[in-house]
């Protein structure tokens, strides 16, 4: 039985509704349809996708099938290798991690979660937080935590900020609180800031990066961290450091935090972390 050419969709007597019965919309560039026999008739077209007219439904996609464009490596269910300068995607969601370049970079963000406030004390306190799974990190993978917010103080105070593999509770590796096994996590080079007396909503900014040089249970990373305070253009300070060899195992999964600590106790010592970036970007 061939294909009925049809100027609309619903052709509802129960002869051109037969099932298995197809047809072509003129007006829709050839859309075209077969019925599946169920009642009502006008009920029962089903869209079959062909390369003339627009497709009106959406696919669905048994487990473990894809849709491959381009004959893709990749075993996800949209595939696509575009061999074009650029490629426009818009607004799609990813489960897990975007991977670029044929696997080989991973995107990942995570979404601030709230400003943290840090006053009156002299324990180490996480402002800022990320946290990579097991077996996520390969060598070159990249992680950076940015944050930023107000302090002030009385006194003479220093303001310690640290990055920790690891978290500030959790056992570290060689590098951490106490050396090999130490306490803490594995600690990083900090940046300390010596505010002047009695400052007031005084700006500042940090950023942690560290890098996966080695992967196992005796993986190595290698950090940089940068911060920045100042109230006015002559009132800037920067202090840069980092970390070559710092020991954290990639194959369990650990906390990246960047924390802070004041010198000395009082209320007038105060810290408010405003806001922060914190991602995987390669």
């Amino acid at each position: 039985m061939g294909t009925q050419l049809a100027l609309q969709r619903p052709i509802v007597t129960p002869w051109q509704a037969s099932s298995g019965k197809p047809i072509a919309e003129s007006d829709t560039s050839y859309r075209t349809y077969f019925s599946n026999g169920t009642a009502p008739a006008s009920a029962s077209w089903v869209e079959i996708p062909n390369s003339s007219g627009t497709f009106g439904q959406n696919l669905k996609l048994a487990s473990g099938k894809q849709i491959n464009i381009n004959s893709s490596g990749s075993s996800a269910s949209l595939a696509v290798v575009n061999a074009a300068a650029g490629i426009t995607v818009g607004n799609v969601t990813v489960g897990g991690g975007l991977k670029l370049a044929n696997g080989t970079l991973i995107y990942r963000p995570k979404l601030f979660g709230g400003s943290v406030a840090l006053a009156n004390s002299t324990s180490e306190t996480v402002l800022a937080s990320y946290t990579f799974p097991a077996n996520d990190a390969v060598v070159g993978a990249c992680y950076r935590i940015e944050m930023w917010g107000q302090a002030g103080c009385t006194g003479t105070p220093t303001l310690t900020f640290r990055g920790r593999i690891g978290g500030v509770g959790g056992v570290g590796g060689v590098g951490g609180v106490g050396g090999v096994g130490g306490v803490g996590g594995t600690s990083l080079s900090p940046n300390t800031f010596t505010f002047a007396s009695g400052v007031t909503s005084k700006r500042w900014r940090a950023s942690l990066l560290v890098t996966c040089t080695l992967t196992g249970a005796s993986g190595t990373w290698a950090s940089s961290i940068v911060s920045q305070s100042g109230s006015s253009s002559t009132d800037c300070t920067v202090i840069a450091d980092g970390t070559a060899d710092a020991v954290r195992d990639t194959t369990v999964s650990s906390d990246l935090v960047v924390t802070g600590l004041w010198s000395a106790t009082s209320a007038s010592n105060s810290l408010t972390m405003e806001s922060h970036i914190a991602e995987r970007v390669a």
